[in-house]
Order: structure tokens, then sequence, then C-alpha cells
């Protein structure tokens, strides 16, 4: 690497399940991996509270009930069913966003009980 040469590093976009108890283990294991040398991106919705991070970024994606909550509006299967809808298009933002920012996502981790059609 010459002067000035920023070394490339692997962004990974992580999805946990958007419940209690799923978000901070996916939080944690995004930290050991930007701990390896990797850029690490926490994909949340809006209905859950914020984890603190100084090292992984933290982004807001919509699970179809940003104004009322993910459980409020309907019962669980229809809930499950607009967030794989919705969630699935909402997370395109991200990455449009790091493809333009020049660290694009290179691979996405998610949490089995997301259910998402990506």
């Amino acid at each position: 690497m010459g002067n000035g040469e920023k070394q490339y590093k692997a962004h990974l976009l992580a999805i946990p399940y958007q419940s209690v108890g799923r978000i901070n283990p996916m939080l944690q294991l995004c930290k050991k991996l930007v701990r390896k040398g990797l850029n690490a991106t926490l994909a949340i919705t809006s209905k859950v509270s914020y984890p603190k991070s100084d090292i992984v970024q933290i982004d807001i994606i919509s699970d179809g009930y940003d104004e009322g909550g993910f459980f409020i509006a309907d019962p669980v299967p229809i809930s499950m069913a607009r967030f794989k809808e919705v969630g699935s298009q909402s997370i395109l933002e991200p990455l449009k966003k790091y493809e333009s920012l020049g660290t694009p996502i290179d691979f996405i981790i998610y949490d089995s009980l997301t259910l998402f059609g990506l």
C-alpha cells in the first residue's frame, strides 16, 4: 500500500430478528467481526430500542409498522408477512447507501427467524 491508499475492508450487513433477546447477540457478533478487520452494519427497525456501539454502524429499516410498532397493528403471522414484504424492500436502502459511499455491502447475515425473502 502506498501513502494515502486506504486498505479495503469487507462490509457486512447484519439483520437480526427484531425482538428482545435477538438483537444484542447479533450486535456482539458484529463487534467481534469488526475486531477481526471487517466493517459491520446492524439493520434494525424503529420499534426496537437503539443498541449502543462505537464500532458497529446502526441503520434503521422499515418493518411496515413504523408508526405503531411491529405487533400492534396485526396478529404475528400477518405482521411477519408484512415485515418480509416491506423489510426486504427497505433493506435495499442501506445497500444503495453504502455502495454510493464507496463501502459496499459484501455479504449479509440474518437471523433465521427473520424469514426475509432476499
